[in-house]
């Protein structure tokens, strides 16, 4: 049986790549990649997500293709560029696992 804090923050999505994957930032010893993943609702509108990959895994990501992420969410302050004064909160997706979809994704819109 799994711990209350194995579940914790865990998020899983399905969907399609958006936009190509760029470089986000570097740490000592590894660098990540952020890229868009367009989620679909039931009510047919769609979500972009902003998601953050270790570059392990950012070689299997290309616009077009649907994929399975699995990860933790991630928030930050960021100054705000229209009023300094303020701080604009960002939610990303760190990812922890990425995997070509194999479901039928529109058995889960209609």
């Amino acid at each position: 049986m799994k711990s209350k804090k194995e579940n914790v923050n865990q998020i899983t999505l399905l969907g399609v790549v958006s936009r190509p994957v760029e470089f986000s930032h570097e740490t000592k010893w590894e660098k990540f990649y952020k890229f868009y993943l367009s989620v679909k609702r039931k009510s047919g509108y769609e979500d972009v997500i902003t998601c953050i990959v270790p570059e392990v895994y950012s070689g299997d990501i290309c616009i077009g293709k649907e994929i399975r992420v699995v990860g933790n969410i991630r928030t930050r302050n960021e100054p705000n560029a229209d009023n300094p004064s303020r701080n604009r909160l960002v939610v990303e997706v760190f990812v922890n696992m990425v995997e070509v979809a194999e479901v039928d994704t529109n058995y889960y819109y209609n």
